[in-house]
């Protein structure tokens, strides 16, 4: 049983200040630090740290961030046999503006995520015999991701899309998915609604459904996640933490969601751990170093039921 992530490298560059400058403004910040991230290696770290056995796909540049990542899954005792080296696109980076209350602005140059191309893709199809659930993201090339996803469905193999960044999905795209995640953000430009009342995520999780996705979980930040299938339309309250630092935190619930569903919880289980996943996610700084592990979920949900 092995969950494939083809997905994206980020260096994060975090500066934390009290609070982002207004447009011509200079502040001076807190402090400046330098995290792993990317939402395919935040993901994949989140679902291996968990215990699911992982294989990653993706591309970083010829340089010192990208010996730190392959270095980096090889502890995580992920598979990066298909992580390729570019000869000449640098490894993604992130700028990260962290205000004290937690928020964040983030730009992102994708770099070597860009160039994984068909070549690449046509190798990793050849290894997809133990794939079990196959998780995306969509920091890399939109037309490639578009071919992996269609080659992934037509071996039946279940796929999970983190819909981020956001863009536009056709509906056939849509009809190849079984786990749709995403935000409300997400959410309302993919259904094309505006969204001002639950009813209305709710509405527009319904649209998706109607152009072929499986199941529709909408995370909600503090307030859980909304889960929209056809048999059901349930929030799944979340966990109330002090927040340190919000990025990486769908990530982590994705990754969850993951390791969840693979090992047989249904679907209001497998979002209950995710919430808690990513609810542990936002009390650290950092992307990939904010991450739990097994034991440290198992703790938190027993101190939270107790």
């Amino acid at each position: 049983m092995t969950v494939l992530v083809l997905g994206s490298f980020m260096m994060d560059h975090v500066v934390s200040t009290r609070r982002a400058p207004k447009n011509g403004e200079t502040i001076v910040g807190e402090k400046f630090e330098i995290f792993p991230g990317g939402k395919g290696a935040n993901q994949a770290v989140a679902a291996a740290r968990l215990g699911l056995d992982v294989m990653m796909a993706g591309k970083v540049g010829p340089d010192h961030y990208g010996e730190v990542f392959i270095n980096l899954l090889d502890k995580e005792g992920i598979n990066a046999s298909n992580i390729v080296k570019d000869t000449q696109a640098s490894t993604g980076v992130g700028f990260v503006t962290l205000e004290s209350n937690g928020d964040n602005r983030i730009i992102v140059v994708l770099g070597a995520n860009l160039s994984y191309d068909s070549q690449d893709l046509s190798e990793l199809l050849n290894q997809l015999e133990s794939v079990t659930l196959a998780m995306f993201q969509l920091e890399m090339e939109f037309k490639l991701t578009e071919e992996a996803i269609d080659a992934v469905y037509k071996k039946q193999i279940p796929v999970l899309l983190n819909p981020a960044p956001a863009v536009n999905l056709s509906n056939e795209l849509l009809a190849k998915i079984t786990y749709l995640t995403p935000n409300e953000s997400e959410l309302e430009l993919l259904s094309g609604r505006p969204l001002k009342t639950m009813e209305d995520v709710v509405d527009a999780a319904q649209s998706l459904l109607d152009k072929g996705t499986e199941n529709v979980i909408v995370t909600l930040g503090d307030k859980g996640a909304l889960i929209v299938n056809r048999e059901m339309v349930e929030i799944v309250e979340g966990y109330n933490v002090k927040p340190i630092d919000t990025v990486a935190a769908g990530d982590a619930f994705n990754g969850a969601f993951a390791y969840a569903i693979s090992n047989g919880y249904d679907l209001i289980q497998a979002v209950k751990f995710a919430n808690a996943v990513g609810a542990l996610t936002i009390t650290k700084k950092g992307a990939i170093p904010s991450i739990p592990n097994l034991e440290e979920v198992e703790k938190f949900i027993q101190k939270e039921c107790s």
